[in-house]
């Protein structure tokens, strides 16, 4: 009788982890602090943290393989209707080597800008809409700037504000295919949006 019991209670205990491994694998990815990650798009990652939700393209760097610059198309908005800090400082990416390549200055931007244009066209017309948050008052996060005008260092939103922005990351070789970590560190806690590109 103990043979028995101690037979059922292992097929109970095989059960278990065979039904927690699978609905782990068909979990949303976790990342940072209680955030999650969903491909939305086939070029589309959508991050949704206690913070702040986020959106990356990335379309045009996937049919760019092999350029210097890594180009994202962006949009992040609140969760509560405090304030969070988008520091341009704090931004990143991680590369398949493991490499961290902060957000290009402005000065890298603009001395890269008559090489880049052709891109900057072609990833205009190549972008996806990352409007997720209909109602929310829209602002461009202008973290770069082709002529005169003048450049944010930072931005904030809330649940009544999403803002809308390019990324320029200046990658040292070229991009490469793999998977890469936008990186977004804020005061309240750190924010890691994965993305692949093939």
């Amino acid at each position: 009788m103990r043979g028995v019991k101690a037979s059922v209670v292992f097929a109970m205990a095989f059960l278990l982890v065979v039904v927690t491994a699978g609905s782990a694998s068909a979990a949303p990815q976790q990342m940072d602090n209680k955030g999650k990650v969903d491909q939305t798009g086939s070029a589309v990652v959508k991050y949704s943290g206690p913070q702040i939700q986020a959106v990356v393209g990335y379309l045009f760097a996937n049919d760019n393989l092999g350029s210097q610059w890594l180009l994202l198309d962006f949009a992040v908005t609140g969760n509560k209707g405090d304030s969070v800090e988008i520091n341009r400082k704090n931004m990143f990416i991680e590369t398949p080597k493991g490499e961290k390549v902060p957000l290009a200055t402005q000065e890298q931007f603009g001395n890269a800008y008559g090489d880049l244009q052709s891109s900057i066209a072609r990833a205009n017309i190549a972008g996806e809409p990352l409007d997720y948050w209909g109602g929310r008052r829209p602002c461009m996060l202008d973290f770069f700037s082709a002529g005169q005008h003048v450049v944010k260092l930072a931005d904030w939103v809330n649940d009544r504000r999403v803002c809308y922005g390019r990324l320029y990351f200046d990658v040292p070789g070229s991009v490469q295919p793999g998977q890469y970590v936008l990186g977004i560190n804020l005061k309240e806690g750190s924010v890691r949006i994965p993305f692949t590109l093939r």
